[in-house]
């Protein structure tokens, strides 16, 4: 991020409790839970809180530029986003004996990478945006030169009071020039899925409508030296940890997690 752009930030960002980092000191396992593609953390924090309640260390951290204002967001990229799951994972690891990953959606590939680099702990790869139903992804990279943001057709938002001003800031638009980052995300986790070499869960929602069920077979395919678990929750969509299934969700990732100390 240059000078100039940090100078062109709005004076007062907007950032809102729903966008803050969420830390839960609990046992001497750590989960690490990275929120997605123009995600806030108060999506996962029932999940975190629910990992928590069974004994789990959990780290929520907030990804560059989600979550404040859309001028803060197009001032990070990919190296940003992982650099923050890097440096709450060191954090993590440094202090507790086992570090697990979560990611949801772009998330998710954060954390293949994470576990590729450093293979410690579980891995759950809830929705992985490694595959997407939008063919637009991948005109991205030559959109971002010309396109910062465009409006969405016809947006309404419906979500709690509290998430207004996000939604105006940043859900109200596509992003080519971020959405190009996440596509580049989406081509060095493919990569990265060979160099696994740990316990895999993929949770798939019926109703998700971003990526397809297809994912899962990538993933064993490409990460073979895994064993790969896969549960899909029929009613639930992109957002499977908060959607209407969630506490079933939830169980059975802490079910997962914890079965190797039974």
């Amino acid at each position: 991020m240059s000078l100039s752009h940090l100078l062109s930030l709005p004076k007062e960002l907007h950032t809102h409790t729903v966008a803050l980092p969420l830390y839960l000191e609990g046992g001497e396992d750590a989960v690490l839970v990275l929120h997605g593609y123009t995600g806030i953390t108060d999506e996962l924090s029932f999940f975190a809180h629910r990992l928590y309640t069974a004994g789990f260390t959990v780290a929520l951290p907030r990804l560059p530029g989600h979550g404040t204002d859309g001028l803060d967001f197009i001032t990070t990229r990919a190296e940003d986003w992982y650099r923050k799951a890097l440096d709450t994972y060191l954090d993590l690891r440094g202090r507790f004996r086992t570090v697990h990953w979560v990611g949801l959606s772009m998330g998710a590939l954060l954390a293949i990478l994470g576990n590729a680099q450093f293979q410690s702990g579980k891995l759950v790869l809830a929705a992985p945006a490694l595959q997407v139903f939008d063919p637009r992804l991948f005109l991205t990279p030559l959109l971002r030169f010309f396109l910062h943001r465009i409006e969405k057709n016809e947006y309404r938002f419906d979500g709690p009071k509290e998430y207004g001003t996000i939604a105006e800031t940043y859900w109200k638009y596509n992003w080519p020039i971020q959405a190009a980052e996440l596509y580049r995300l989406q081509r060095y986790a493919q990569r990265h899925l060979s160099l696994l070499t740990g316990e895999i869960l993929v949770l798939l929602g019926g109703k998700d409508d971003t990526v397809p069920s297809s994912v899962l077979d990538l993933v064993k395919q490409k990460a073979h030296r895994c064993e790969v678990d896969s549960i899909t929750f029929s009613e639930s969509g992109h957002v499977v940890l908060n959607d209407v299934e969630r506490e079933q969700v939830a169980d059975a990732v802490i079910t997962w997690l914890s079965h190797q100390y039974d």
